[in-house]
């Protein structure tokens, strides 16, 4: 008698978790889904978006699109996961001058222990005559996963660090003063020459500019990693993609 109250015990308490477990399975989809895992953030505003670069989650993850109010600045290691959503800004942002070197030149820039990484196949786009893309000063690292983006002059500057370019579409709004896109990527001359500032890049299509060709730099940098090549988009006599090199 003991021993068949026993099991009836444990095939109560097994039965109570189940339907506990179907609770929670069936409260979960109401809601939308699996939680969020706790190293990620989702952020759907451009104050979201500060709180959460200045905070201590892994990944931001866009939930829609965002305005940007000011340049926003990375200094620690952080994945931006556009989700397929686009950051831009309506109004100007530009703040930079020859005596203000701390303002504002990139909707996002990467400073000393900053390491980001863009990814999620959205888009990244300025404000027509106003801003880059993406910067990267004082031995900040970027590494650019896909997505599409819209800049000024540049997409992505370097000033002193490192750009890794594996994807996505990059392309002018405000061409140089020559009216190409010499600079749709661009390094600080000096630094440059010296080693400091690299892009490399290792796929990706862009408007208008040939990554192992360019006039960006003088003398000319080839910025097309080792064991990649760049070749012309099928149709087009300007547009680049860059491949492994047995693709061909």
């Amino acid at each position: 008698m003991e021993k068949n109250l026993t099991k009836t015990k444990s095939l109560l308490a097994i039965g109570i978790a189940f339907i506990m477990l179907i609770s929670f399975t069936f409260f979960l989809t109401a809601c939308g889904g699996e939680p969020t895992p706790s190293n990620i953030v989702e952020v759907s505003s451009y104050n979201e978006l500060v709180e959460a670069i200045n905070g201590d989650k892994e990944t931001i993850k866009l939930k829609n699109d965002i305005d940007i109010e000011n340049q926003l600045n990375i200094n620690r290691k952080l994945t931006l996961d556009l989700n397929g959503n686009k950051i831009y800004n309506s109004e100007a942002i530009w703040t930079w001058s020859s005596t203000n070197s701390s303002g504002a030149t990139s909707m996002i820039s990467v400073f000393e222990n900053g390491d980001l990484t863009i990814e999620g196949n959205g888009k990244m786009v300025a404000l027509k005559d106003d801003v880059y893309c993406v910067s990267v000063w004082d031995n900040g690292k970027l590494n650019i996963k896909d997505g599409e983006f819209v800049g000024n002059m540049h997409t992505v500057y370097v000033n002193k660090g490192v750009a890794d370019i594996y994807g996505g579409k990059f392309s002018l709004d405000q061409k140089s003063q020559y009216d190409d896109s010499r600079y749709l990527l661009n390094l600080l001359d000096a630094n440059g020459k010296n080693g400091t500032a690299v892009i490399n890049v290792y796929g990706g299509t862009f408007v208008d500019f040939n990554p192992s060709d360019n006039l960006a730099e003088n003398p000319k940098v080839d910025f097309v990693a080792d064991g990649y090549v760049s070749v012309l988009v099928e149709g087009s006599t300007t547009n680049y993609k860059v491949i492994q090199n047995n693709q061909e």
